[in-house]
This record gives C-alpha cells, sequence and structure tokens, in this order.
C-alpha cells in the first residue's frame, strides 16, 4: 500500500492506523462496524487538536457582532478596519489563524487514513448492511445523471457523500459567523459532496462518523 509522503504520513499509516484498524477488525468482524468505532476511536485520540479549532471558531463567533460594528463604522476605510479588528483581537485573547494549526496538525492522520480505508484490499466485497453499503470498497450510488456535470465530471451521488456533506454544512454553519464567508458554508459541503461522491464508500462512512460525533 502507497500510504503517502515517506516521512509524517507513512509512518502513521503503516504503524498506527492499519494495525489498529485490522485489531478491531480481529474482534468485530463485520467491516462496517469496524470502521465506525475505528472513527469513534481516532475522534477521542484527535479531540485535542479539535478542541483548540473548535474554542478558536466559538471565540470568533462571539465577537463577530463587534466585526461587524467596526466594518459599518469604516466602511470605505480598509486599514482602519484592520487595525480596529486587531484592536478586538487582542483584546478578547483571540489569535485569527488559531483555528488554522490544529487543522494542518490533522492533515497528516487524514491522508494516511484515506491511504487505510482507499486502498485495503481485504474491504473489497465486504459490506456493512444487506440491502445497502453491500460493499464497502466501492462507492454507494443511490442515484445516477443521464450526463456528467461540467467542471467535476461526475454524474453518480453517493448516499454516504450526500449525509457527510449535509453534516459538514451544519458543522460549517454553525463555526461561521463572519459574512464575508458565508459562501464556505454552502460550497465546501458542496464540493466535498461531489469529490467523496466517487470514493469507496467505507471511508465516506468513516467521514460521516467522524462529522456526527464532531
Amino acid at each position: 500500500m502507497n500510504f503517502g509522503w515517506k516521512w509524517i504520513v507513512k509512518p502513521i499509516g503503516e504503524y498506527f492506523m492499519l494495525p489498529t484498524f485490522k485489531v478491531i477488525h480481529g474482534v468485530i468482524p463485520n467491516y462496517g462496524i469496524a470502521i465506525i468505532l475505528f472513527a469513534l476511536l481516532m475522534k477521542v485520540l484527535l479531540y485535542p487538536l479539535g478542541k483548540g479549532q473548535m474554542e478558536s471558531a466559538r471565540k470568533m463567533q462571539l465577537v463577530a457582532p463587534l466585526l461587524n460594528e467596526v466594518r459599518m463604522r469604516y466602511p470605505d476605510d480598509m486599514q482602519k478596519q484592520q487595525q480596529e479588528t486587531m484592536k478586538v483581537y487582542s483584546e478578547y485573547g483571540i489569535n485569527p489563524a488559531g483555528g488554522c494549526l490544529p487543522l494542518l496538525l490533522q492533515m497528516p492522520f487524514l491522508y494516511a487514513l484515506y491511504a487505510v480505508l482507499n486502498l485495503n484490499i481485504e474491504l473489497r466485497q465486504q459490506g456493512f448492511l444487506p440491502v445497502w453499503l453491500t460493499d464497502l470498497s466501492i462507492p454507494d450510488v443511490i442515484f445516477a445523471l443521464p450526463f456528467k456535470l461540467p467542471l467535476v465530471n461526475i454524474d453518480q451521488f453517493s448516499g454516504l457523500a450526500l449525509l457527510m456533506g449535509a453534516t459538514m454544512f451544519i458543522q460549517q454553519k454553525q463555526a461561521i459567523s463572519d459574512p464575508r464567508q458565508k459562501a464556505m458554508v454552502y460550497m465546501m459541503p458542496l464540493m466535498l459532496t461531489l469529490m467523496f461522491s466517487s470514493l469507496p464508500s467505507g471511508l465516506n462512512l468513516y467521514y460521516f462518523v467522524f462529522n456526527v460525533v464532531a
């Protein structure tokens, strides 16, 4: 299996994630349940990083009315807006980049996870539910268009990808309060839903559970 970047991602995937996943599956024979338990375990382990990101987002929500007042007070003076915004951040002890570092630290784990669940040959023809998710190694297509969407080149949609996109929309709605970033509330879930519709259902099951817990 190609786990990705040799010095960071590969050790995480090869020596931690894959063995851990195999241990869970050794106790729980159903791969779908094993993925759910694996997602819960990873959420617990990554909680310290996610907590910092959530706290930063919460602080930004709380000062959002003050930042809106600054923008209304100096609508044509961007330099003054910036100065007053930094004053608000300083007064309330907010680091504008406080949510970025925890997210960056989580990225190697997410890349390694993608390799473990996307490339694991043992997931082939392994089902979770008798009617839906009968093969965790392929997308769980619930409907298809008679044409491919331009730009993204997709004509099939995954049920789990749609659920994952819905949970991400709820997260974005809760976290983003800046009116200038409102487009992100809709754009990110939509883009990831389209991207993940072509990924194996086992991987989408993990991200869906991870988002629900979050």
